[in-house]
Order: C-alpha cells, then sequence, then structure tokens
C-alpha cells in the first residue's frame, strides 16, 4: 500500500482524582475506510457489516450521494482511506475520489489494489445497501488518569521586574537556538514517471505501451529495473518523493500497478500530476 490497530487500554484513576474524557484515538487506532472503485460505481467498507454501494451517475461518479457516505463513515475518529479499483475505471477516477476524502476529513490517503476476485456482478450489486450504516466507534486509545493537585508553591524570592524577565528570555534563546525547519525534498532529483494514453515513459525512455500493461498485473519489470539502474547511476535521488504524471483517461490498473513498481523500487510516497483531455475547440 502507498501511503497515505491498536487496543485501548484502560488505567485505573488514583484515588479522589476527578474523571477525564477519553483521548481521541490516534491514526493508528482508527481502522482505515476503504473504498473500491468499479466501472458501475463505488463500494464503500468500514469493517465487518459496514459495507455499501454507490452508482455512477450517468457514469460519472456520484459525488452528491458520495459525499455524505464518507462523512457518515468517518464519523469524528477516522482519518484514512484506502482507494482501489478494478479493471476499467480511469485515472480521474482515482484522483476525484482522493481529492473528495481529503474534503471530508480523510486526510491519509493512500492507494492499493483491489481483491483479483472482486465481485461486482449485478447480483450483488442489486442485493448491496444504499447507504453506509454508521460504523460503531472506534476504541480510545491509552488513557492515563490525571495526578492529584499538588499544593500551590510558596514564593521565596520577590517576583522579577519585566526588564529582569525580559533579559533572562533573551540568555535563554541564545543558549538554546530554535531549530531549522526541515527541508523541502529536491525534487530536481526525483525519479518522473509519465503514462499518456500510448505510452509508459521514465525520465523520457519509451518502457511500455500503455494497452498492454492494462492487461497485466503486478509489478511493471522494465520499470522496475529503469529505476534501480538510475539509483545506481546516481541519475535520481534514493529519498525524494517520485512523480508520476498521467492522462486522466488511463486504465486505473495501470496506475496502480505504476505505484506498486514505485514503492517496490523504494519509493512509497508519489506526487501525482493529472493530464487532462484536450478541450476540443
Amino acid at each position: 500500500m502507498l501511503a497515505y490497530a491498536a487496543v485501548g487500554l484502560w488505567i485505573t484513576a488514583l484515588a479522589k482524582a476527578e474523571p477525564i474524557k477519553p483521548i481521541p484515538s490516534t491514526k493508528a487506532d482508527a481502522p482505515s475506510i476503504v473504498a473500491t472503485v468499479t466501472p458501475n460505481g463505488i463500494w464503500l467498507s468500514a469493517g465487518p457489516g459496514v459495507r455499501c454501494f454507490v452508482p455512477r451517475k450517468a457514469g460519472a461518479i456520484d459525488v452528491g450521494a458520495l459525499e455524505p457516505e464518507l462523512r457518515r463513515l468517518r464519523r469524528d475518529d477516522r482519518s484514512s482511506l484506502v482507494v482501489s479499483a478494478i479493471r476499467g475505471v480511469p485515472h480521474r477516477d482515482l484522483v476525484r475520489l482522493m481529492d473528495l476524502g481529503v474534503k471530508v476529513g480523510l486526510i491519509d490517503t493512500s492507494l492499493d489494489k483491489a481483491d483479483a476476485a472482486f465481485d461486482d456482478s449485478a447480483t450483488v450489486r442489486r442485493t448491496a445497501r444504499a447507504h453506509c450504516p454508521t460504523p460503531p466507534a472506534v476504541k480510545p486509545a491509552l488513557q492515563i488518569a490525571p495526578k492529584p493537585a499538588a499544593p500551590p508553591l510558596r514564593r521565596l524570592t520577590p517576583p522579577l521586574s519585566e526588564a529582569e524577565l525580559a533579559i533572562r528570555k533573551a540568555l535563554v534563546q541564545a543558549q538554546r537556538p530554535l531549530p531549522p525547519p526541515p527541508p523541502k525534498p529536491d525534487l530536481s532529483r526525483a525519479p518522473v514517471i509519465v503514462i499518456t494514453k500510448t505510452e509508459l515513459t521514465f525520465q523520457g525512455r519509451h518502457l511500455a505501451v500503455v494497452s498492454e500493461l492494462a492487461g497485466g498485473s503486478g509489478v511493471i519489470q522494465p520499470l522496475l529495473e529503469e529505476i534501480a539502474e538510475a539509483r545506481r547511476r546516481g541519475d535520481v535521488g534514493n529519498h525524494p518523493p517520485a512523480i508520476l504524471q498521467a492522462d486522466e483517461s488511463v486504465d486505473a490498473i495501470v496506475i496502480l500497478r505504476a505505484c506498486e513498481t514505485a514503492r517496490v523500487a523504494g519509493y512509497g510516497n508519489l506526487l501525482f500530476a493529472v493530464r487532462n483531455a484536450p478541450s476540443s475547440p
């Protein structure tokens, strides 16, 4: 899986301590919402028994119906969305769904390949729920009871003046400078994968025909070998994210295969750039 469960534990409060509200679950505590895109619509799930199907509207993703379902599944304790797709889905649908996930608060979004045996048959769609049930609340993360209030300290020295406080603050800041901000990734040496309607290229070199990639599965071996060779030569950096530029109409299977190949090659983070189809005059 490309990037975007813990057990709740209670600790008995100290005697006479005030009760505390549960600490909101962290990202690791909350299960992911899974959205599988098919040519017929979007399947949503958030755990056992929590599943529904949102059909397409005039061939496109029905954003008006999908958004409230995502909000219901998100509740206030989930932040992760895993997007997958089966064959026959255009790349633009993945991008649209990821953007919608971020809009409703699912900021940790990732791509994953769908199960090869995923069932999107008419029989299954007819029996699917039109609206997802509200998922159960996520168990709270570790809680720590507050310590009993200590007695107030007795001041033994007179308070400092404003001038003295300013001097001491300046001395502390001079001795302990703030750390510099983390450097931005060097995109000038990031590997660039380009997928047009007809071909896949890496660093400007033709590697594969898109129509052939759409009929296959798994890692794209020529791309994996080219990335490894580019790293060996030092043409690309070892740590920056990779850049994937793809035409919006390319089959999502090709995109997922390219993403999986980049992950296996050591580039788990991808920056997406979508190439829109040119508008007709």
